[in-house]
């Protein structure tokens, strides 16, 4: 029981975990600006996207590519996502509100990509303006992290098998007592079993 809360408690807190990069979007967004960059337009967005991916390449932001019939800004390396970065393995982050308008910095976890669609950021300088320093790559506190989540990960599957043999014990003496169970109602083991499963699945996904 103590495992599965712990499970729970993981699910519900890892969101904390996630970086909030929106600061790092409005420095550029300032830099481009006191530099006199056009930032209207879907390339007026990526003005501010393409460099804050540059600038988040050590922790393997990039960019993401648009095929012609999609929205997107056309560079000589290609066209990209205007108001959005992505990791390599798809998760994708957008970074400006009201993109080509506006663009209001943030920092929102949106609808994955395909991994297939991450490109490697290129540098954009500004005339006259130094960008900041890339970001450092993940300490040994984050990959601590990762293994610890990857341990809990495994206690919560023992958990789970220890609990669907308990369960079935459980439903076998049941059944044994009552062999008139009435039809049509999901028996509460399948119910448990089922949330096993949800928090097994959850606490996979966060690592």
């Amino acid at each position: 029981m103590k495992r599965a809360l712990l499970a729970l408690f993981l699910l519900w807190a890892t969101p904390a975990f996630a970086q909030d990069h929106t600061p790092a979007v409005t420095a550029v967004k300032a830099q481009l600006v006191t530099a006199g960059i056009d930032l209207l337009g879907p390339c007026g967005s990526f003005q501010i996207t393409g460099r804050v991916a540059y600038a988040l390449r050590t922790e393997g932001y990039g960019l993401i590519a648009k095929t012609p019939g999609q929205n997107g800004c056309d560079t000589a390396q290609g066209r990209f996502a205007v108001d959005a970065l992505a990791l390599p393995d798809g998760s994708a982050f957008d970074i400006l509100i009201n993109a080509e308008t506006e663009n209001i910095p943030s920092w929102q976890v949106t609808g994955a990509t395909s991994p297939a669609n991450w490109r490697a950021p290129f540098e954009m300088p500004i005339p006259g303006v130094e960008l900041p320093p890339p970001s450092p790559p993940p300490s040994d506190e984050h990959d601590a992290l990762l293994s610890l989540m990857g341990d809990i990960q495994s206690q919560v599957v023992d958990f789970r098998a220890w609990a669907e043999a308990e369960i079935a014990e459980v439903r076998a003496e049941h059944k044994a007592q009552n062999p008139e169970i009435e039809k049509g109602k999901t028996p509460l083991w399948q119910i448990i079993i089922g949330i096993l499963g949800a928090i097994t699945a959850g606490v996979g996904a966060t690592k």
